[in-house]
């Protein structure tokens, strides 16, 4: 199979498995609203913050560190140097977790008023700090399976795991009333046993660690990779946080439904973030990675191009059948943030420079710039735009930090760039963004407008397809080899 087909195989496979997870976890939401009080719920999504944000800082940073120095070229990187990296890593992720936990119950009296403001069960507090113990490990011990090429396991890991949760929790809320500290005794039960498993399927891949020869180097590059992963969250938070000072509760309930029907884009978006490190870091050293890598930007702005646009189209459709009348003005959103999900995936492919020659420092501060911008833009938009100005404002402030990290990328690691193909694709993108904002200045529903739009979206990729600026038959035979044979990173395929 050929690299860029391998590619979104893997796309597609971890693609629908964060679909299916996330199907596992909207059927809990029924569950817990029927079953809990609002205050205790409350009390659970606020802790879960606490998980959220603590679990990247530890594990992703070493797990991205492994990646980049598993695949050096400039050094002869053995299966002994591999394994006492990812020991090494593994290590780390220890170290920090319970230096993490320590400081936790040390201020857990603190946290309880800052998170769950003094009221509530602090049992639920306690719950969330032990599942954090448990969690960083369990990410950075599946994640590795990814870096092997071994997709099946990895998928298998992520399904299995919001599927026991979902049962078990079930059984804890419903037959056994245990409530909202039943279901958290799921999620932590589930952690232990994804570790417990992750462990067990890693075992070749463990040795003693170097630490002295390692941990600093690891420490070093990792780092920065997870303050980005934790400033992209902070974009979205920030510009909620604008939202809600300047326009109120209402508007950042709105904000929230578009960003729902965005995040159909969203989650081919993230297959593709979980299937892109292990891709370029194993092919860097080919003598045709930089053609290659100019490919895969154009073929992943075509793919994720051609889903955005029928979301676009039929936005104003599915958000009447998700929301009530109340969330009409929630239309107006999709677009943007459509186009915000597109450029985070653009993001990744032009910054490939920084992991490649270990310059990872540069991501504190293009992303920086980016959470800066969202504020500022926010507070800018909203008043002229409403609830749409938050949503540009992160689009603009994405695609600022996108320029600006490929420009600075392209000086460590040039990518050829094809640009009558990139121009191709981004005219016809901009082209739909066109007809959708003046046929549906109002958001009203008319058949006429979608059937309208449905066919101009068609004619577009046609004459696209008859000019051969991309050949879109191509997608179709990709699909059939999405059970390709596992690969490895001493070996990938050419």
């Amino acid at each position: 199979m050929s690299r860029s087909k391998a590619l979104l195989s893997d796309t597609f496979i971890y693609a629908f498995a964060i679909i299916l997870t996330q199907g596992f976890k909207f059927m809990s939401l029924p569950l817990l609203a029927h079953n809990l009080a609002p205050a205790d719920l409350g009390a659970y999504d606020a802790v879960r913050t606490l998980l959220l944000f603590g679990s990247p800082l530890i594990a992703l940073g070493m797990e991205s560190a492994m990646g980049i120095l598993t695949n050096e070229k400039t050094e002869a990187v053995t299966e002994t140097r591999r394994r006492e990296l990812a020991s090494t890593g593994l290590v780390i992720v220890l170290i920090s977790t319970v230096i993490g936990i320590l400081i936790l119950f040390l201020t857990r009296g603190f946290l309880y008023e800052l998170i769950l403001d003094g009221q509530g069960d602090d049992r639920i507090l306690l719950l969330g700090i032990i599942t954090l113990a448990f969690l960083p490990m369990t990410e950075y011990c599946r994640n590795l399976l990814k870096w092997q090429f071994r997709r099946k396991l990895f998928v298998t890991f992520v399904i299995g795991d919001a599927a026991f949760t979902l049962v078990v929790g079930a059984g804890f809320v419903l037959l056994l009333h245990m409530e909202i500290i039943g279901w958290m005794i799921a999620v932590l039960l589930s952690q232990i046993l994804v570790l417990f498993g992750a462990l067990v399927v890693n075992r070749n891949y463990w040795s003693p660690p170097r630490l002295t020869s390692y941990a600093w180097k690891m420490i070093l590059l990792g780092a920065p990779v997870a303050v980005m992963s934790l400033t992209l969250a902070l974009n979205t938070t920030a510009s909620r946080l604008g939202l809600l000072h300047i326009a109120g509760t209402d508007a950042v309930g709105i904000y929230g439904v578009g960003e729902r029907v965005a995040m159909i884009v969203g989650l081919v978006v993230n297959g593709f973030a979980v299937a892109w490190p292990p891709f370029y870091l194993s092919h860097q050293a080919d003598t045709d990675a930089e053609q290659l890598f100019g490919k895969v930007l154009v073929a992943y702005l075509w793919a994720s191009g051609i889903i955005g646009a029928f979301v676009i189209l039929f936005a104003p459709i599915i958000v009447s059948i998700t929301a009530s009348s109340d969330y009409k003005e929630a239309t107006n959103t999709v677009m943007p943030l459509v186009l915000y999900n597109i450029l985070r995936g653009v993001m990744l492919v032009v910054s490939i420079g920084f992991a490649i020659r270990k310059r990872t420092h540069h991501l504190l501060w293009t992303q920086g710039l980016s959470a800066v911008l969202t504020l500022l833009l926010t507070i800018i938009l909203v008043q002229l735009s409403g609830v749409a100005g938050a949503a540009w404002a992160i689009v603009i402030a994405m695609c600022a930090a996108t320029v600006i990290s490929g420009i600075v990328s392209q000086r460590l690691f040039k990518i050829k760039y094809y640009w009558i193909q990139l121009l191709a694709v981004n005219i016809t993108i901009g082209m739909i963004c066109l007809l959708n904002l003046f046929t549906t200045a109002r958001g009203d529903l008319y058949l006429t407008e979608l059937i309208v739009k449905l066919f101009a979206v068609l004619a577009l990729l046609m004459i696209v397809q008859q000019l051969k600026l991309f050949d879109f038959r191509n997608f179709a035979r990709y699909g059939l080899n999405l059970l390709q044979k596992p690969r490895t990173l001493q070996s990938p395929e050419k």
